[in-house]
């Protein structure tokens, strides 16, 4: 049996090394790609430049037979011409350029269902970009293992290599320090501790999460959701439920010393003893029920 788990882990470490190389190999040719894209923009302007400069050489040699007004409009529209398809080739470099340099990520803040007074909880904060959530989502199951947990994802604006501090706020909520985080990596994870106040009142309160530059303090995100706080005794049972519990065993042990107390005072009184007053007590309750709730007798009448 131990053989047959071995074999399958390393399986599993196989298929996961293969699956990271077709990873990398295809970002490399994403990448290559790119770049072609950006040597043939290139050469498309040194072409068109090129054809510039000839273009202006035949005008100039054509502009001896010409009349010189003539030929100068001519050379003028025509340079226009080329110097638009010009602009629109260095656009589209641009925007390539543009579209290859800026990834946007996503923030994913992941907590449990219910967070209880006296006891610490976790909250997982995860930059990321989209092509890495099934990354991100496995850290969370890693993480909250069999726990119940509400997981809020939104996209971001965040740029990568940058300094950037992660703070959780609330009022009746006490959480660990920010954290710094450097957007160095497809996958950024932050963890926190959150501990409800001792004045923290069971129910819904709303967390904020602030996301701001480590050296200047400007804010780049505000995100705000919701958790629940409960007050739990022991395990999952909360303490309004232990003292509703409670209040029902009291009432029922005392409704019972009473019943005992009257049983006595009966035997007392009376000379009887405790069962001979439990039924006789019965006895009585029952007579009395009888004669309120007697069914009417049916009579004939001719």
């Amino acid at each position: 049996m131990d053989t047959f788990l071995l074999i399958i882990i390393i399986t599993l470490v196989m298929i996961c090394a293969v699956l990271l190389l077709a990873l990398t190999y295809i970002i490399t040719t994403l990448r290559s790609v790119q770049i072609k894209e950006f040597d043939w923009a290139r050469k498309i302007i040194i072409v068109q430049q090129s054809r510039i400069e000839a273009h202006n050489n035949d005008l100039d040699d054509s502009s001896n037979s010409k009349s010189g007004s003539n030929s100068r409009e001519i050379r003028d529209k025509e340079t226009g011409r080329q110097l638009e398809i010009v602009k629109q080739a260095d656009e589209a470099k641009l925007r390539v350029e543009k579209k290859s340099l800026r990834e946007r990520f996503k923030i994913s803040f992941t907590h449990p269902e219910l967070l209880s007074k006296r006891f610490s909880s976790l909250f997982l904060v995860q930059i990321y970009l989209p092509e890495m959530k099934d990354r991100a989502l496995e850290n969370i199951r890693r993480e909250f293992k069999k726990q119940r947990a509400l997981t809020y994802t939104r996209k971001s604006d965040l740029s990568r290599e940058k300094n950037y501090r992660l703070t959780l706020f609330s009022p009746e909520i006490t959480f660990s320090q920010p954290v710094i985080k450097k957007l160095d990596q497809s996958v950024n994870v932050a963890h926190f501790l959150a501990k409800p106040n001792d004045s923290c009142h069971p129910g819904l309160h709303h967390v904020i999460l602030s996301i701001s530059d480590s050296e200047t303090n400007s804010e780049y995100e505000s995100i705000s959701f919701s958790v629940q706080v409960t007050d739990f005794a022991f395990d999952h049972v909360s303490r309004p439920m232990l003292s509703g519990i409670m209040s029902i065993a009291l009432g029922v042990g005392s409704l019972t010393m009473f019943t005992l107390s009257l049983l006595e005072q009966i035997d007392k009184t009376f000379g009887l003893a405790a069962g001979a007053a439990s039924i006789t007590l019965v006895g009585v309750i029952y007579m009395r029920f009888q004669s309120l709730y007697q069914t009417p007798k049916i009579t004939n009448t001719p």
